[in-house]
């Protein structure tokens, strides 16, 4: 079964007062216009107890807004649990890292408001962490450029990996360049890396079909066992 710790949430987004014709008079087909408050679509989330939470996404809902909803809902109704709440999406950081190494060099990297990681700090997050700290600051952002041969720094315990391992586990946002082997230029964007899957449909009525399909899918970055 699952634990009861997961909780499983919805949020509607709604057209309000659209017009429709209702028929008013079956014999002489006489119609008036009505304005009604309707669904218009609806997102599905779960939460899990290591606060992991994994959403739905939709051409007319999207995880974007979803989130600025959320988030707004949660600071008016929730004042007297937390002052602050951020969200931050989860990205693959191996396919990150397999990329720059692939690299002949690299030229440019941007990084956009990265925080402190809670609550489980990575070992290659330490450089750019231990910095924040020394700097007293609570969001960094900054931008290295190399026109060198040799490209910008790429060891594991450098100021920049560790920052774009922080921005790549999602505590933040990174942009970056190189230049491979055959001399192609090839530019990456952290945000294109959010870790996501597709779900089947599922009945609204039946939510834990939900979970267990989330489970499966994303068991590898729920930092806690959940049976099913």
């Amino acid at each position: 079964m699952i634990s009861e710790v997961v909780i499983y949430g919805e949020i509607n987004k709604v057209k309000y007062k659209t017009k429709h014709s209702e028929l008013i008079n079956e014999e002489e087909l006489e119609y008036k216009e009505t304005e009604l408050t309707e669904l218009y679509e609806y997102c599905k989330f779960c939460i899990f107890p290591d606060h992991t939470m994994v959403i739905s996404s939709k051409s007319k809902f999207d995880s974007d807004e979803f989130l600025k909803i959320f988030l707004n809902l949660f600071r008016k109704n929730c004042t007297e649990l937390i002052s602050r709440l951020e969200l931050h999406y989860i990205r693959d950081e191996e396919d990150i890292f397999k990329i720059i190494k692939s690299f002949k060099k690299m030229t440019y990297v941007q990084i956009h408001e990265i925080r402190k990681s809670n609550p489980d700090p990575k070992p290659t997050f330490e450089k750019i962490e231990k910095f924040l700290d020394e700097e007293n600051t609570d969001v960094y952002s900054a931008e290295f450029i190399s026109e060198s041969d040799i490209g910008l720094n790429r060891s594991f315990t450098s100021h920049i990996m560790s920052a774009i391992s922080l921005a790549g586990a999602g505590y933040g946002e990174c942009k970056f360049s190189g230049v491979n082997e055959e001399g192609e230029s090839i530019s990456i964007d952290t945000r294109e890396n959010i870790v996501q899957a597709r779900i089947g449909r599922t009945d609204r009525d039946e939510p834990r079909d939900f979970i267990k399909i989330v489970i499966k899918r994303f068991h590898k970055y729920i930092k806690i066992e959940i049976r099913l």
